[in-house]
């Protein structure tokens, strides 16, 4: 490995990497006569490696990394054993500790470290003294800004001055199955999940009105909650929910007629693949991953977003509600099932499916 080889780190989850390839490929391209090394969570590596952009890719786990000293300095010595040219940390919200990302970035050996300027409501000494850990900072447009616009301030800030913000592309044969539309009942935080029994009802009208079954998707974590919801409608649904390959599991998305799931990575994957998705939201980062906003005259299906606008919009998921732990957050929970079918209809009406806008 050359002293004149990239660096990227991206220690984020699936659905932020997802959103980040359209800026990935803007990347490779600048940099397309230099090697280019992606470090990032072992669990996009087999989707990291499927869209062949990078060189190399390697694999962290953050938990082993946060928790196990043994493993955390195998790592960076693996990290260290190298020297790059350039380093790139292309996220908006650094962590400003010394874990994770941060800590990869200032282990690496390189002249040149880039990233965002840390947001306001991180930084604190811990803030202060990584963003010391590189060489450039760049500025972004505001402090609210969806995901699509930031990355592409980032490519920008890299000297591609012409390059737009556009929704992510992804290759993949669909699934070979009959008409199925794809429920997505998990989330990484059990507040975020919307209850099973509306996606057990939505479940029950989308096989009634459209006579459609339906396959069940998720994580190992989620294997559990799919069989509920399997178990309820074993007739119309199946479960495939930790059962499938990340590949595998974007086939089944590219396949399906539709996508209902939670604010998950099953959106943002189902828009790269050119299938209609009905996301439910809640309202703890308003405008940061709904409505998608592109800078390309391009008409192209994305994420509907269903949500209940409440006056605590905007907390970062610091809900100020008492809740159970098994219990959604009040934003969650407040979307409906008319909200949610409504725009289901409108997905599967010609005329409609044109017409891409937040649901309110």
């Amino acid at each position: 490995m050359s002293g004149n080889d990239v660096l990227i780190v991206r220690m984020d989850a699936l659905g932020d990497f997802v959103l980040w390839l359209n800026a990935a490929r803007a990347i490779r391209l600048k940099y397309r006569d230099r090697r280019v090394v992606l470090w990032c969570d072992e669990s996009v590596c087999e989707l990291a490696r499927h869209v062949e952009l990078f060189d190399e890719v390697i694999g962290v786990r953050p938990r082993r990394f946060r928790t196990e000293l043994r493993y955390r300095a195998k790592m960076i010595r693996r990290l260290r054993a190298h020297r790059f040219g350039t380093v790139l940390h292309p996220v908006h919200s650094r962590e400003g500790d010394f874990a994770d990302g941060e800590s990869l970035v200032h282990a690496a050996r390189s002249a040149e470290k880039i990233s965002f300027r840390v947001e306001q409501r991180t930084r604190g000494w811990r803030g202060v003294m990584s963003d010391r850990w590189y060489t450039h900072l760049l500025p972004t447009s505001q402090s609210e800004l969806m995901e699509l616009r930031r990355n592409a301030d980032f490519v920008r800030g890299l000297g591609v001055s012409d390059f737009m913000a556009d929704v992510p592309k992804l290759s993949s044969n669909p699934a070979r199955l009959d008409d199925y539309f794809v429920l997505f009942p998990g989330a990484g935080l059990a507040h975020r999940r919307w209850p099973i029994s509306n996606f057990i009802e939505i479940a029950r009208r989308m096989h009634d009105h459209f006579e459609l079954r339906g396959v069940i998707c998720g994580g190992p974590s989620e294997r559990g909650i799919g069989e509920s919801l399997r178990d309820a409608l074993p007739e119309i649904l199946e479960n495939r929910a930790g059962q499938t390959s990340l590949t595998d599991y974007v086939a089944l998305l590219a396949g399906a007629r539709l996508v209902v799931t939670n604010d998950t990575s099953a959106a943002h994957i189902a828009c790269a693949t050119g299938t209609p998705s009905i996301v439910i939201v809640g309202g703890g980062e308003p405008g940061r991953f709904y409505p998608y906003q592109i800078e390309v005259p391009e008409r192209r299906q994305v994420p509907l977003a269903v949500r209940q606008p409440m006056a605590c919009d905007g907390c970062n998921w610091n809900c100020i509600y008492s809740i159970r732990a098994d219990e959604p957050f009040p934003c969650v929970a407040a979307v409906t099932v008319e909200q949610v079918w409504n725009q289901i209809i409108s997905r599967f009406e010609p005329r409609e499916a044109a017409t891409v806008s937040e649901a309110r």
